[in-house]
């Protein structure tokens, strides 16, 4: 039977989440409510395909610090099939006895993973922003009520994701002359967040947050936190 009662409670909490990565960690925590699964990967990517964030099983990893090569091969692998067999919403499900692949064929057979279910949410301009990769390790496939669960909620889920995700493409500062993190970290500081909570959201240290801050400081000739608020917001960009 479909859960309607638990797809409607997680797609309320959905639609509070204030960010597009917000959203997608908000259901990479939470999509256990609707299907069962053995273990879980979240991909972030940013505009131009490249991985931003890891996520596995609660931990977060910075892509250009792990040196897993299953992640890159999971992003090629997952994103061609999503490419070829579904242009718009992207699911497919990747057998350990069929993969192509033999760094991921390896990581499926080493962990023991059955099946991995593949989930993408899109952006507005059509570009795959997120991959979830779902992982079963028992002998029972995904079932064709998880699959229904699936297409119900992620319909819905991309609506949301490209509304949010067309939000936050108007927060990036580009005019101002910042690093890309730097410009993440004011795009941050702007939603009201403290530094411990933007080290938490970027999955950095709270003092690399202080240290990216003094520089934005440095470079836009401001010396509080207040002054740099009023620069950022009032930068006549895409704020």
């Amino acid at each position: 039977m479909i859960p309607w009662k638990k797809i409607s409670d997680f797609t309320f909490v959905a639609e509070k989440c204030q960010d597009a990565d917000t959203l997608a960690k908000y259901v990479f925590d939470h999509l256990n409510q609707l299907i069962q699964f053995d273990g879980a990967v979240l991909l972030i990517l940013d505009s131009d395909g490249a991985c931003q964030h890891f996520y596995q099983t609660g931990r977060h990893h910075r892509m250009e610090t792990t040196k897993n090569c299953f992640q890159k091969n999971l992003v090629q692998e997952i994103s061609r099939e999503y490419r070829h067999h579904y242009p718009s919403l992207a699911e497919c499900v990747l057998d350990s006895r069929r993969v192509v692949d033999p760094s991921l064929k390896k990581y499926m057979e080493r962990l023991g993973v059955r099946e991995v279910f593949g989930l993408g949410l899109w952006d507005g301009d059509g570009r795959l922003r997120c991959i979830f990769s779902l992982e079963r390790q028992s002998k029972l496939a995904f079932s064709h009520e998880d699959k229904q669960v699936v297409d119900i909620i992620f319909h819905h889920l991309n609506n949301l994701y490209q509304n949010l995700a067309k939000e936050d493409s108007q927060e990036n500062l580009k005019q101002l002359p910042l690093t890309k993190r730097e410009r993440e970290i004011g795009r941050l500081l702007m939603r009201g967040m403290n530094n411990d909570q933007v080290a938490d959201q970027l999955g950095i240290s709270p003092a690399t947050v202080a240290k990216h801050i003094a520089n934005m400081h440095h470079k836009l000739g401001v010396q509080t936190q207040q002054e740099l608020l009023v620069k950022l917001f009032n930068s006549n960009g895409n704020v």
